[in-house]
């Protein structure tokens, strides 16, 4: 839980970042981005985007990538994997 004594803390330091020419919030906007071009968030947008056509491998497909490419490979960017 936070406290109001840490919010004011947090809020001190997120000020002091943006003063020193910080932009936290797009900091936060490109690690999300970045979070979602990885290999795993592409490969889930297209199991649920090719599961609706009721296709039988879709499972075998899920669980390949789940227990063999996953692991290795399911952090790496886009531009990592080529």
């Amino acid at each position: 839980m936070l406290t109001l004594d840490k919010a004011r803390k947090a809020a001190k330091a997120m000020l002091g970042k943006v003063a020193n020419g910080s932009d936290p919030v797009g900091e936060k906007r490109a690690a999300a981005a970045a979070e979602a071009n990885t290999l795993q968030s592409v490969a889930e947008e297209y199991l649920a985007r090719e599961g609706k056509r009721k296709l039988r491998t879709i499972a075998t497909r899920r669980a390949t990538l789940e227990r063999w490419v996953f692991p290795k490979l399911g952090a790496q960017g886009r531009a990592g994997a080529g």
